[in-house]
């Protein structure tokens, strides 16, 4: 076909049948070297069409596994390993990573997520990412270990904070949240008071992700002052482990009020208090009163649990010692003492502790502002003869707990 170059023929259609012969060339070529090397590749399913991009796919099993969902599950089971290894995964997180970081991975929502390096080489969970912003609407989303397939599950809680309203239940939440053994729903589930008629399956699906060896846990605290409830939870799990925290009466009481007033216009709380204040007769009706009654409420517990699945948990030691009290909780609970004192500090301003640093974060966390509100002045004749009322019922919930809360 080359020949064909050699002979006189019209410049143009020269031309073009050079440029045919060369096609025709390189078309044979191809035929001959490339096929076999692309049938070879796409031998495997699938391969051929991957390779390009078979770097991010690696990319992406290793970093996200099978979603942000996923990395999700997996924080609690790098926090079990670093309590395991005796390294706090919080201490080595960047303050402000800086805009030229190189592990800087970009999300659709513009936010940033930073690598985290642990100081244990012998961790295999020793790289994992950290959101800029905290998304703990229930399951705790801050660390992605690189770790491999862990089967994660919803689980019926094994423990349940059921009360009391105002007495520190937010603040066991939050610290036993640090714990790595502990995944716990954030917002109240209501299901056993409100929302039973949703079903067990319902109830379920509210449960955070729970790996083997990990206590799953909600909190609800009406949930010890409403009849039905025991019965309930009993049909539910007969061996659920159930955790009060009590506070004094009287200052319960109060701030109960406290919160009722900072959302409406409400009456005194003396008028609340007493259905007569001339005579000193206390109002039972109201629910501010009736919660502190504690002895009561637990008469109906005990009806279908033993004293054993309970903890009573003191709201003054939450404040005054929460590294003590959250001893006797790890203790009661037959996980392993990870919180301790050197998880708090005390604010001032709030008047009661704060956490050094909250989870995936370097900074200090405290409640909400809705925590440590003030409370209004109340008479000192109200205050004691609101104490007169509670202490029969007091002396007899020590009785029932054997354990002196010491409230005056």
């Amino acid at each position: 076909m080359l020949d064909l170059c050699n002979k006189r023929w019209p410049r143009k259609l020269l031309l073009i049948a050079c440029l045919l012969s060369v096609l025709v060339c390189v078309l044979i070529s191809y035929r001959e070297c490339c096929q076999p090397r692309r049938r070879e590749d796409l031998a495997d399913w699938g391969r051929g069409r991957n390779m390009v991009r078979s770097v991010w796919d690696e990319e992406i099993s290793e970093t996200f596994l099978s979603g942000r969902r996923q990395y999700r599950m997996h924080l609690q089971q790098a926090r079990y390993v670093d309590a395991n290894y005796n390294i706090d995964v919080r201490d080595d997180l960047p303050a402000n990573p800086g805009p030229l970081d190189p592990d800087r991975r970009g999300r659709r929502d513009g936010t940033r997520r930073h690598r985290v390096r642990q100081t244990n080489p012998h961790n295999p969970l020793a790289f994992g990412y950290r959101d800029d912003e905290d998304r703990s609407s229930g399951t705790d989303a801050t660390l992605n270990p690189l770790s491999s397939n862990l089967n994660a599950s919803r689980k019926l809680p094994q423990v349940i904070i059921i009360g009391v309203k105002k007495g520190g239940t937010r603040a066991l939440l939050e610290y036993l949240r640090l714990h790595p053994d502990i995944r716990a729903v954030g917002p109240e589930v209501h299901f056993f008071d409100r929302k039973y008629e949703n079903g067990l399956e319902w109830y379920r699906r509210k449960m955070p992700p729970t790996i083997a060896r990990q206590i799953t846990m909600e909190k609800t605290p009406s949930y010890f002052i409403t009849r039905e409830v025991p019965a309930r939870v009993y049909n539910m799990s007969r061996d659920v482990k159930l955790l009060v925290v009590v506070r004094d009466p009287v200052t319960r009481a109060i701030s109960d009020y406290t919160q009722t007033v900072s959302k409406k216009n409400t009456k005194r709380f003396e008028e609340l208090a007493f259905i007569n204040n001339a005579t000193g007769l206390v109002d039972t009706s109201w629910s501010a009163i009736r919660i502190g009654v504690y002895a009561k409420h637990l008469e109906r517990w005990l009806q279908y649990f033993p004293l054993s699945q309970f903890m009573f948990v003191s709201g003054e030691e939450l404040i005054s010692n929460p590294g003590k009290e959250m001893g006797l909780v790890q203790n009661f609970l037959g996980i392993k003492k990870v919180v301790s004192e050197k998880h708090f500090y005390f604010n001032q301003t709030k008047g009661f502790p704060c956490l050094k640093k909250k989870e995936g974060s370097s900074s200090p966390h405290c409640l909400g502002r809705t925590k440590g509100r003030a409370h209004p002045d109340i008479e000192p004749n109200v205050i004691q003869r609101l104490r007169d009322f509670y202490r029969p019922f007091n002396m007899k919930f020590y009785q029932m707990t054997g354990r002196n809360f010491n409230w005056p």
